[in-house]
């Protein structure tokens, strides 16, 4: 069976980990999340993991050293991976995009939730510092960051979308209905 290749594109808080978390435990997926690399980074120089934080580091890289920056690190990290299936989380620009989607095994998957859904979840996880106490004006704010506004073009190249308004069990189905597919 040839390697399958999933790229999830979605705005924050939208369940793109959700998904990530299936493909792992049903599927046995290997997972490669965008964030993680700016993660690794601001672990090194003892610097606070905010989304402010994280969204500052993105745009000195990809400024720096190309729109690609992310993508290319993730890429060193998956060639040695054996996996048949692996999951590209967090895909933001046409520049993560750029080349993968001419993999004859690339499928590129948006996961979809209206802004107040996101920001109740994103609230309740507070993955990054201060999310637990964001209100949701200063998260809507954040969805004009140079990071997010990106995400919209990306989006529209998705092969499928699935919609994560309803339960953690209705996008497991949606998932599953998504892998027999295949």
């Amino acid at each position: 069976m040839k390697r399958l290749i999933i790229g999830l594109v979605g705005r924050k808080g939208s369940g793109k980990g959700t998904v990530a978390k299936i493909l792992k435990e049903k599927y046995g997926a290997s997972v490669y999340r965008f964030s993680d690399v700016l993660r690794e980074i601001l672990d090194l120089l003892f610097v606070e993991k905010s989304r402010e934080n994280l969204v500052q580091l993105s745009e000195i890289l990809r400024n720096e050293f190309g729109q690609d920056v992310l993508k290319l690190a993730l890429l060193q990290k998956i060639r040695n991976d054996t996996s048949a299936l692996i999951v590209m989380d967090g895909l933001r620009r046409l520049g993560d995009l750029e080349g993968l989607k001419d993999i004859s095994n690339f499928q590129l998957v948006c996961v979809s939730v209206p802004p107040g859904i996101r920001y109740e979840r994103l609230k309740a996880r507070g993955e990054n510092a201060g999310e637990t106490t964001r209100t949701f004006e200063s998260f809507m704010e954040l969805e004009k960051a140079p990071t997010e506004v990106t995400i919209g073009p990306v989006e529209e190249l998705a092969d499928i979308t699935l919609d994560n308004s309803g339960t953690p069990d209705e996008l497991e189905r949606k998932v599953e209905e998504m892998m027999d597919g295949r």
